[in-house]
């Protein structure tokens, strides 16, 4: 369409539910978090699901949250822990945290903060549990995740002591 001789682009937006968002981006079907769900699994999870996206550097998770578990849909994620905010790892695309609060509903061990434009997938950690309980494999996935990011909080705050 031309105006005046300026080019005038039409463009349509619409809001995309998280489940849809999933659907069309067959990379996110691969997270180690959707891999083990069949198609009507990974459908129920993400509807309960609502959308986030974080401003630059803000927290995303502190310990007094611990209701939901966060799918990254796109960006990056820093977790650290400590009062200094030592970062612990980056987490990217298809990368989950926020396990505490889901698995035991105790607080986070580690804060999160906005990295590189995070999109975030906000799943419900009472949906989540309910999953883990009839898919062993995801069970297991969230209890190894968790148990590999303690060891590496404990090894962090111990270098960190001994400074």
């Amino acid at each position: 369409m031309e105006h005046d001789s300026v080019q005038v682009l039409r463009i349509g937006l619409r809001q995309v539910e998280v489940a849809e968002y999933v659907r069309e981006d067959a990379s996110l079907w691969t997270s180690p978090l959707l891999a083990p769900l069949r198609p009507e699994q990974r459908e129920a999870l993400l509807r309960g699901a609502h959308a986030r996206v974080a401003a630059a550097d803000e927290p995303i998770l502190t310990a007094q949250q611990t209701s939901a578990l966060y799918l990254i849909l796109g960006g990056a994620v820093v977790l650290s822990t400590g009062a200094d905010g030592a970062g612990l790892t980056t987490l990217g695309k298809g990368d989950f945290f926020g396990l505490s609060g889901v698995l035991d509903g105790a607080p986070a061990l580690a804060a999160a903060a906005d990295h590189a434009g995070a999109r975030l997938a906000v799943l419900p950690a009472a949906s989540v549990r309910a999953l883990a309980a009839e898919v062993a494999e995801l069970h297991r996935l969230l209890v190894d995740t968790a148990r590999r990011r303690q060891a590496l909080a404990s090894a962090c705050a111990d270098f960190l002591d001994r400074w």
